[in-house]
């Protein structure tokens, strides 16, 4: 078997610069991209999944009914019980807003979804949407404004089935933990959106085409809703499209296990319902892991170390430093920790490969997901 010189080496390692360089631009336009508003806006339903505890329930939840959305708009929270914390946290909130809120419970396990999904098809099959958008967001989620406006307006172009926009990870404490979180959380950011995937942190379509993709049917059997459905509209032949204006935050601490498995989860299902990201990780991961051995051992020629070390530091630099300047309320607020996040994005870079080959790892011998402990 043939094996690749340094000089190669360091040549394959540019041109993987250069594509994670040209991600970064394209990300860059996209967050700039604002789509005109409709001439009439529809009604819309937001569904909001709820479990456990909500430690900042009053802010993401003022967040969300203090929208601007110029049309009539339903909110619709759903726990799994009317026991379990979240109801209980949710009641005396939801109270002030009685006009267009409502707390829906699920009806228990199903065998064949995770209890997430099991309490959406529920709350759906005992009361169908009559909205013409639908929008899904995750109770942790500290929307921006103009989040929904924006989703919505998204679904406009010809052959958009789905909008969506990922969640940032902003640390409101120190820790290693919360580092990992940080960076895995925005450096998949630029594929996510290349690759035109849903994420459950928040999504929008219409009412007609959730009911023409069968989702509610999709979901019943799913462990996940966004990456299910995001395959079901690529098999359809539809277009997932990515909303900048609408990407929003999360705060929540996270210790250094809580971020390895929440990161090793995603991973894992991944490699189920869309092998081409994990491939991906998989391919760049075990590149770099060679190309750092093959470095290491000649350490007295630094070419390849320095090309593999710049590269993903430039990239991880130049993607934060484009977030918080296109996003910049999201990281703004008293004694955040990791400032500027863009330094130490770069100079943590090699953090981030360590932690992509211990989800791989952990993607490979994994046989039981647990989702958000049900």
């Amino acid at each position: 078997m043939l094996t690749p010189s340094l000089t190669e080496l360091t040549a394959a390692a540019a041109a993987v610069a250069a594509a994670q360089a040209a991600a970064v631009l394209r990300l860059r336009r996209v967050l700039r991209r604002r789509d005109p508003p409709p001439m009439d806006w529809p009604s819309v339903e937001v569904m909001v999944p709820c479990a456990g505890p909500l430690p900042r329930a009053e802010e993401t939840v003022s967040r969300l009914l203090g929208h601007d959305y110029p049309a009539p708009t339903a909110f619709r929270f759903i726990v799994p019980s009317a026991a379990d914390p979240a109801a209980k946290a949710l009641e005396p909130l939801l109270s002030r807003h009685a006009g267009n809120t409502r707390l829906s419970a699920g009806r228990g396990p199903r065998p064949r979804c995770s209890g997430k999904l099991a309490d959406l098809v529920s709350s759906l099959e005992d009361s169908p949407p009559r909205a013409e958008v639908l929008v899904f967001v995750d109770a942790d989620l500290l929307v921006p404004p103009g989040w929904l406006r924006a989703l919505v307006a998204g679904l406009q172009p010809p052959g958009v089935v789905v909008t969506t926009a990922s969640m940032l990870y902003v640390p409101a404490a120190a820790g290693l933990g919360s580092l990992v979180r940080m960076l895995w959380a925005g450096a998949g950011m630029p594929w996510f959106e290349a690759l035109r995937n849903v994420t459950g942190q928040s999504f929008a379509l219409r009412r007609a085409d959730f009911e023409r993709l069968g989702a509610a049917e999709l979901w019943s059997r799913s462990l996940t809703e966004d990456l299910s459905l995001a395959a079901r509209v690529r098999e359809t032949g539809g277009a997932v499209r990515f909303v900048g204006a609408a990407i929003g935050h999360s705060q929540e601490p996270a210790s250094l296990t809580e971020a390895l498995g929440l990161t090793n989860k995603w991973m894992t299902l991944y490699r189920f319902y869309d092998k081409r990201v994990w491939a991906l990780a998989l391919i760049l991961t075990a590149f770099k892991a060679y190309a750092w051995y093959r470095g290491l051992a000649a350490f007295s020629r630094p070419g390849l170390l320095l090309t593999l070390y710049g590269g993903d530091a430039l990239f991880l630099g130049a993607l934060f430093g484009a977030l918080s300047q296109e996003l910049p309320e999201r990281f703004a607020g008293p004694a955040r920790p990791f400032r500027p996040p863009w330094l130490w994005a770069a100079a943590c870079a090699p953090l981030l490969q360590v932690v992509y080959a211990i989800n791989l790892v952990s993607s490979l011998s994994t046989r039981t997901v647990r989702w958000g402990g049900a």
